[in-house]
């Protein structure tokens, strides 16, 4: 496992993205949640408590992949440092945490496994787009409506949803752990 207190971004920097490491993860894959409904369904109510309140994104079709939001795994290109870093300086405490940091190119991350999601003001505002590997570079940096977002819920004293307005890459499959980096921000 490798710690980060500040980031670096090496070589593989290009191709990485990043998805939380669950704290009662089962096994040595990373399941998406319908497929983790049927393997662990203890799991799953556990992990699909994340939606509560926004339950309606289950039923969200993934175009280009014809699946629903439930069916892929959801990564953020932008190194966890970063969002660390616009939490503590909007306030909010940071407790250490893990994370996978998943190579697209070694995982065959394609056009025909993985879209880029991206949210606006409502929900027609919704886009996919096909991935390619090369754009992930041009959205390493947290978005200026994911920093508003951020001050307006500590304004309004609630926590924020770590990834709002956050390009997301959804990748459809599961991931075999044992071919994955863990990485910890302090």
């Amino acid at each position: 496992m490798v710690r980060y207190r500040g980031y670096s971004e090496g070589k593989s920097f290009m191709t990485v993205v990043y998805h939380f490491v669950p704290r009662n993860l089962t096994g040595n894959v990373l399941y998406p949640l319908n497929q983790l409904k049927e393997k662990y369904p203890d799991l799953y109510d556990a992990h699909a408590k994340k939606y509560e309140g926004r339950k309606f994104l289950l039923k969200t079709p993934v175009p280009i992949l014809d699946c629903l939001w439930n069916d892929v795994l959801h990564f953020s290109p932008i190194h966890p440092g970063r969002i660390r870093d616009a939490m503590v300086k909007i306030g909010r405490k940071w407790r250490p945490t893990q994370w996978y940091e998943v190579d697209t190119q070694k995982l065959n991350f394609t056009d025909e496994n993985t879209v880029f999601y991206f949210s606006g003001d409502t929900l027609k505002d919704r886009h996919f787009e096909v991935f390619e590997r090369e754009r992930l570079e041009t959205m390493r940096d947290i978005p200026e409506k994911t920093l508003e977002y951020y001050q307006q819920s500590l304004a309004e004293g609630k926590p924020p949803l770590m990834f709002a307005h956050v390009p997301h890459t959804l990748h459809k499959g599961q991931i075999n752990l044992e071919q994955v980096k863990i990485i910890q921000v302090d």
